[in-house]
């Protein structure tokens, strides 16, 4: 209904799109959920912009399925350009997203060892 009223460029049809990753994503179809969040990625990167909470909402749920998946690079990557993102913009100083994204990144450091990343990240999510 959104893609005929408002047309696959519209953020709330890019919504939707990230929606289904998350139900996919809970289906454990990981191929699909993967498919649907980039799709909302790049809809929500061009009608909201790289800075807007959508887009970075949406890179936080690639990060958690890529740890799922075991992308270990992937997972890496979404988390700390969703970091940098959070960090340029200073209302999003303290938006749960950010701690969010600093907890995940302590606990995907843990994981392989860099015990001093992973002490600075698990720290500061709890400021």
């Amino acid at each position: 209904i959104r893609e005929k009223l408002l047309g696959i460029d519209h953020a709330d049809y890019g919504s939707c799109l990230n929606n289904l990753g998350l139900l996919y994503y809970t289906l454990k179809n990981y191929q699909k959920a993967e498919q649907y969040y980039f799709s909302a990625l790049n809809i929500r990167e061009k009608a909201l912009g790289k800075d807007h909470i959508d887009y970075i909402g949406t890179l936080i749920n690639l990060g958690i399925l890529f740890n799922a998946m075991e992308d270990v690079e992937g997972e890496e990557q979404m988390l700390i350009d969703a970091k940098g993102i959070l960090e340029l913009q200073n209302k999003y100083a303290n938006h749960p997203f950010y701690s969010n994204c600093l907890l995940r990144l302590g606990v995907f450091y843990t994981k392989f060892g860099n015990f001093k990343k992973a002490e600075f990240y698990l720290i500061n999510a709890n400021k």
